[in-house]
């Protein structure tokens, strides 16, 4: 069923969904951006697997959510981490584990908002940072962390 606002029929584009296929290595307490770099839909190509943003080229409100699991590689080696979204170079929001009392190995962390965006400069990236017990491990995002959006139908 089409829905129409002043004889015109809206739609819920640009719109994408993307996937981590396999971990992605990053560095213990630096921040790293999250190449989501298996796309199973992108009506616009307004996502950027190579540089992981997502520039809707159409101004709105867009929800924007992503899902991804920090493993520190090592049992008991997870002291904390999170992940945050940006719009341009600003933080808008994130999703903090904080496990400095009883150390773990992996964490999920989930983001869910609406974002208002201006449809030509305006992009949306993921970052990752894990801070781990001890040195010398492997932090990584574990393969089949997610991140999408679609324009809000207003």
């Amino acid at each position: 069923m089409a829905i129409y606002a002043n004889g015109i029929e809206q739609i819920n584009t640009p719109a994408f969904s993307a996937e981590r296929n396999g971990a992605q290595a990053i560095s213990a307490n630096t921040r790293t951006t999250i190449l989501f770099n298996n796309e199973f839909y992108d009506s616009d190509s307004d996502y950027d697997t190579s540089t992981g943003k997502f520039t809707p080229s159409v101004a709105g409100k867009y929800y924007v959510s992503a899902t991804v699991m920090l493993d520190s590689d090592a049992n008991s080696n997870y002291h904390y981490g999170f992940i945050e979204l940006y719009k341009n170079s600003s933080v808008i929001t994130e999703s903090v584990d904080d496990d400095r009392n009883n150390y773990g190995r992996r964490r999920t962390g989930s983001i869910n908002i609406i974002v208002d965006m201006n449809g030509s400069t305006d992009f949306l990236l993921v970052q990752a940072f894990i801070s781990e017990a001890s040195g010398g491990q492997n932090p990584q995002v574990a393969d089949m962390a997610t991140f999408q959006a679609y324009r809000i139908i207003e």
